[in-house]
């Protein structure tokens, strides 16, 4: 049954897969950062830039930025502060490994970054300090951190999940249920469960503390997953389906509480989903068509759609919930704003990265 769901994946769920495979990283400032054994300078001019992620800090004043120059092998992460000229690069370095997912702690002063060679970095932005969090070497795909910063979660290749204390080197593995790969992992805004997609289409649901597995959600009618966040209250799930199905499922009693009609809110090019912080609001952007749709979780329809210059690649709310940070195939992040759905600010990652060469 799993491997026709694979099977289906490949189908209805190219789009997903086109995005996993295609970008990561860039930024400027703190020369010191070069000393760090995660990063090198690079001497050659990049080509066309694309963004594969975003993330807040918890004050919604510094976002991180996860890109990547088609043509090399360079991958950049960069950290960009809100002020009166809007976003300011405050920090920018190239990988020396290739990226494969990054997260920006709720302080906004450290990030973790998962390379393709199978290191988890924790990278103080201010010391320039890195320290290794799971050893031996494992292949990680996704990363999550939790809102006070407690926890940290990394997902395998091979769909081992770790959880980590960065601040105290303590990590753990849960045990293997799926030999998939995890594409997505997310944490409760109380930090005490988190969940994880699979590559087959479905999702696993775990209590933090005692690495208990709550749920497991399976895809239906053979139509998997492709992104998935929870409720605000963390009694929940919202996901996007295949064939735009929208899904809203309990914990608790491990059953579904609403689905809404088939393509109604998207095609089967979702490659991400979120939710604001006071649980009104959720948005999920189709790779395919290119389309945000903004919808209201207590009147249960669409609000409006926005028009996205290019594929969506990952989208997240701002902590306060008036924004919405998005990425996609093009070298800008677009800020949207979700009263009126108008773009508020634009991070143009590959100018940052070609001053930064020429200087």
């Amino acid at each position: 049954m799993r491997l026709f769901r694979e099977q289906v994946i490949a189908g209805v769920g190219i789009a997903i897969l086109l995005a996993f495979g295609l970008l990561m990283a860039d930024e400027p400032e703190f020369s010191r950062c070069l000393e760090n054994p995660l990063f090198k300078t690079s001497g050659h001019r990049p080509s066309m830039t694309t963004v594969n992620h975003v993330d807040w800090s918890a004050d919604g004043k510094t976002l991180l930025v996860a890109s990547r120059t088609f043509g090399s092998e360079a991958h950049r992460l960069s950290v960009h502060q809100l002020g009166g000229q809007g976003y300011v690069p405050s920090w920018s370095e190239i990988l020396k490994d290739s990226l494969n997912h990054a997260t920006l702690s709720p302080d906004g002063k450290s990030i973790v970054a998962a390379t393709r060679s199978g290191e988890l970095w924790w990278v103080d932005l201010e010391t320039a300090a890195a320290t290794e969090l799971v050893t031996p070497k494992v292949r990680f795909r996704a990363t999550a951190i939790s809102r006070d910063g407690q926890w940290m979660a990394g997902s395998a290749i091979d769909g081992a999940i770790y959880l980590c204390n960065p601040r105290h080197s303590l990590a753990k593995a849960l045990p293997h249920l799926i030999n998939q790969p995890i594409y997505r992992l997310h944490f409760s805004n109380d930090g005490h469960r988190f969940l994880c997609v699979w590559s087959d289409g479905s999702i696993g649901v775990w209590d933090t503390d005692s690495g208990e597995l709550l749920c497991e959600i399976e895809d239906d009618d053979h139509i998997p997953i492709a992104a998935a966040a929870f409720l605000s209250d963390g009694s929940g799930v919202i996901c996007m389906a295949g064939e735009g199905i929208l899904r809203i499922w309990d914990i608790a009693s491990n059953t579904e509480r609403w689905r809404g009609p088939a393509g109604a809110y998207g095609t089967s090019g979702i490659a991400a989903i979120d939710v604001t912080s006071n649980g009104t609001v959720a948005a999920w952007g189709d790779a395919m068509t290119r389309r945000i749709v903004v919808w209201d979780l207590e009147d249960q329809r669409v609000r409006y759609v926005i028009e996205n210059p290019s594929m969506v690649m990952n989208l997240r709310f701002s902590p306060d919930g008036n924004s919405l940070a998005v990425a996609g195939l093009e070298h800008n992040v677009r800020v949207y704003d979700l009263r009126t759905g108008k773009e508020t600010h634009r991070i143009d990652v590959q100018q940052i990265h070609e001053t930064k060469v020429r200087s």
